[in-house]
């Protein structure tokens, strides 16, 4: 089937095993009942800026060339709702144009859209998803953020996810869940180079799950199969089988606390080995609104750990995270780079007052166009290695809501090492081996009904490790803007943006541009 075009960025066919997911995702939805939807709502919103920068290649101070950029992104909002199942999300375009052609045009497609059905009721459930966003591909290069999504070292990923699942209450305290998660990840450069094809990948994961509540005693017997694969690589995947059981205690009504055990069998770097699991876990929700969870564990390759934490209050909201895990891809199956997710956090401060899960969204993504916030804040950068590693990550975040403002801190870091078995301590070197942490502070505030400000300030640091022992980036960034609302369907946003690297893997550089734009919702 031959390549489509669209204007200058190539878009692959979808290979067949994703256009059967894509069709039976398509097929359940149909088979859920009547065709016609309960309730259909489209919002279609348009965004044009021009940006004035004194380094549109961001590259040496001494090779600076100043340009304008004219910057057009349609983009429609989807929300589909039946009986038994909801669709959604966004799709669109961002259209970028170098009046003096210092860097190529380009188009870069938009799309988050996410399915969730129950064709059976209360036993068949399918979720499917479809992404396409914009990342860095180097992680020693300048950051990609929501007033630079189209720099030079810009990379268009796009996911697919397709996850049919089993899920019933045999008894009032037991359940049953069988589960199969399904990614397809390509990434390609836009009009720039060939496609990456080293870096796309497969992820699958299956799970058989039945549990028991505790009451004050229950328990929990699991198989999982993880398999990652790059399709031209078949030496470079990562294949985890494992089987455990677990004893899980109630304490007392917040506290419960569980022992793990089982049998693992990994492959990786030309081995293929059975070793044993043993672990603990716990959890604590000392308020409705307060969770707080754990699980370690003795793995194959050291310990292994996942901790959570979150708080929400209709003013406030506090996540953290901590996690040591054996990965190919750190975004695969919803493990996402350490960071911060800004729009997460308001739809928890959200949760009391728009129950609705949908109607909330809505309103996230409403109360970010109009103070012209970013959804994300910074995150450390996907690391593609091109095989297994272990990827070590932590991050707080902190989002206080007032009256007519907001502030927010965010604290992260991230460790991505090669992947080796404690009983061989290296079994591969490789010369991907990274350390990322920064942070950031942003400040919101609404001066009028129709007028708010921003600001942020951002610092990331990255060090090499292994091989590149030695070699450094440190990226700093300042936002400012004004946001003029000039009717309540139209804002008009002046701002500036400076940005500031200092290394020894890539030319060090500075970029300052200015920038005004129109963003309206039909």
């Amino acid at each position: 089937m031959p390549t489509v075009r669209m204007g200058r960025i190539e878009v692959p066919p979808p290979s067949r095993g994703r256009a059967i997911a894509l069709s039976l995702a398509a097929g359940c939805v149909l088979a859920t009942g009547p065709v016609w939807a309960q309730s259909i709502r489209l919002n279609p919103a348009a965004t044009v800026r021009v940006t004035a920068t004194n380094n549109a290649g961001f590259g040496p101070k001494d090779q600076a060339k100043s340009d304008v950029i004219f910057d057009v992104a349609p983009t429609l909002g989807i929300s589909i709702a039946g009986a038994n199942y909801s669709l959604e999300g966004s799709v669109g375009l961002e259209a970028v144009a170098y009046a003096g052609n210092e860097q190529p045009s380009d188009i870069f497609p938009r799309a988050r859209l996410a399915l969730r059905s129950n064709p059976i009721e209360r036993l068949f459930f399918l979720d499917a998803s479809v992404d396409a966003t914009t990342t860095s591909s180097d992680p020693f290069a300048a950051r990609i953020d929501a007033d630079a999504p189209f720099a030079q070292q810009a990379i268009t990923q796009y996911a697919t996810r397709v996850s049919p699942y089993i899920q019933a209450n045999l008894q009032p305290t037991l359940r049953f869940v069988a589960r199969s998660d399904n990614e397809w990840v390509q990434r390609r450069n836009g009009s720039r180079t060939t496609s990456l094809s080293d870096q796309d990948a497969r992820f699958q994961r299956s799970v058989v799950r039945l549990a028991h509540d505790p009451v004050p005693m229950g328990f929990v017997v699991e198989a999982t199969a993880d398999e990652t694969r790059y399709p031209d690589r078949p030496d470079a995947g990562l294949s985890l089988d494992a089987a455990r059981i677990g004893v899980n205690y109630l304490l007392d009504a917040q506290l419960l606390v569980g022992l793990i055990a089982g049998r693992e069998r990994s492959a990786f770097s030309f081995t293929d080995k059975s070793d044993p699991i043993r672990g603990m876990s716990l959890r604590w929700t000392p308020t409705e609104r307060t969770t707080v969870s754990m699980l370690g564990e003795r793995r194959f390759f050291g310990n292994g750990w996942d901790v959570a934490f979150s708080h929400r209050s209709p003013f406030l909201a506090i996540s953290g995270a901590l996690r040591r895990q054996p990965v190919i891809d750190a975004s695969s199956l919803g493990i996402s780079p350490a960071g911060s997710d800004l729009a997460a956090l308001l739809d928890s401060i959200f949760t009391t007052r728009i129950p609705n899960e949908a109607d909330r969204a809505r309103a996230v993504q409403d109360y970010l166009l109009r103070n012209n916030l970013p959804s994300k804040l910074p995150e450390a950068v996907e690391v593609f290695a091109g095989g297994a590693r272990l990827n070590e990550s932590g991050s707080v975040t902190l989002a206080l809501m007032g009256t007519r403002q907001l502030v927010s801190f965010t604290l992260f870091g991230q460790r991505d090492t090669n992947l080796n078995r404690v009983d061989q301590p290296i079994l591969v070197v490789s010369a991907d081996e990274v350390r990322q942490y920064g942070g950031s502070a942003l400040y919101s505030r609404q001066l009028t009904s129709q007028r708010s400000i921003e600001a942020a300030l951002t610092g990331v640091a990255t060090d090499g490790l292994g091989l590149r022992a030695g070699d450094y980036t440190r990226d700093w960034s300042l936002h400012l803007s004004v946001t003029e609302a000039l009717t309540p369907r139209t804002n008009v946003v002046f701002g500036f943006r400076r940005q500031l690297i200092l290394s020894n893997a890539v030319p060090p550089t500075q970029e300052t541009r200015v920038f005004s734009g129109v963003a309206h919702r039909f």
